[in-house]
């Protein structure tokens, strides 16, 4: 194995580890952060070339990620959160009954996800079986 090779291999251990724990024992650094850390260093060292970076960014998945964020940070700064909490736990009443409605809600949003506009079902992976195309699916109806 090269220098390099280790150094990538370093850099990419020590970003999975940071990202595992969800913070760097001894630095104000979260997993974001961390990602962010571990990316400038392969960068910096070499590990990945700049141009490949870059290339390797998709926009429109930042877009959507940062949108998600926002409306997430809203819905727990008004408070939804805390009253799905209660009111999930309230109405459970046991451990049991708390495991049973995740498992049904969880599996309600991934029917409600998989089915489009049009109430065709159609799942929703990168992983489904089949020919798969390279061009984006069109927005209208």
């Amino acid at each position: 194995m090269t220098v390099a090779r280790a150094l990538a291999l370093a850099i990419f251990l020590m970003t999975y580890l940071g990202l595992a724990l969800g913070r760097v024992p001894g630095f104000r650094i979260d997993r974001t952060g961390m990602a962010i850390v571990g990316a400038a260093a392969a960068v910096a060292t070499g590990a990945i070339a700049w141009d490949r970076a870059v290339a390797a960014v998709d926009a429109h998945t930042l877009i959507l990620l940062f949108g998600m964020m926002v409306v997430g940070a809203y819905l727990r700064l008004s408070g939804f959160f805390a009253l799905v909490t209660r009111q999930t736990v309230r109405l459970a009443r046991t451990p049991v009954a708390l495991l049973g409605l995740l498992v049904l809600f969880a599996g309600l949003f991934v029917v409600i996800g998989a089915v489009e506009d049009s109430g065709s079902p159609r799942i929703s992976s990168p992983w489904r079986a089949g020919p798969t195309s390279t061009s984006r699916p069109s927005s209208s109806p």
